[in-house]
């Protein structure tokens, strides 16, 4: 995994939806396509590096082999930009946490609430805001994974 700090810093500095944002989201996360959880393509997905694509093609991640050719690319899911791709990112990357609110404020900016654990007793609360509701659920959710992983 990579640092999460400079991902939560580059959302906190989100205007609007970024493809840019979604490849390094995707690429640091490892989150990759269906291609990439298909039988043989594991050891690819183990044993190299993902990159981010920003300079041609923003949103495109892949994998990188140590001689530097690339192998298997695909396309980020928009992160940024898709409510239903944050809310299924943050149901992948934190098990055992809840989505307890995501909604608008008085300034028309946009929050988003996650809990960890039970019903009656949560353990963990992470909060976050932002311009649109799909990068208020990413802070949340990056946010999350960085003190549930202890990840600077």
């Amino acid at each position: 995994m990579t640092d999460l700090s400079s991902l939560i810093e580059s959302l906190e500095k989100a205007t609007a939806p970024d493809r840019w944002l979604d490849a390094k989201i995707d690429a640091a996360l490892r989150i990759g396509s269906e291609k990439m959880r298909q039988p043989g393509c594991e050891w690819a997905w183990t044993n190299f590096p993902t990159w981010a694509h920003h300079t041609h093609a923003r949103g495109m991640c892949g994998v990188q082999h140590d001689n530097g050719d690339l192998g298997l690319v695909w396309d980020s899911q928009p992160f940024s930009s898709s409510i239903d791709a944050a809310v299924a990112l943050a149901e992948r990357v934190l098990p055992g946490w809840t989505i307890a609110s995501i909604g608008q404020d008085d300034r028309k900016g946009w929050h988003a609430e996650l809990r960890k654990g039970h019903a009656t007793s949560y353990s963990t609360v992470e909060l976050a805001g932002a311009p649109t509701p799909a990068i208020a659920l990413l802070l949340a959710t990056l946010r999350a994974l960085q003190s549930y992983t202890g990840e600077a």
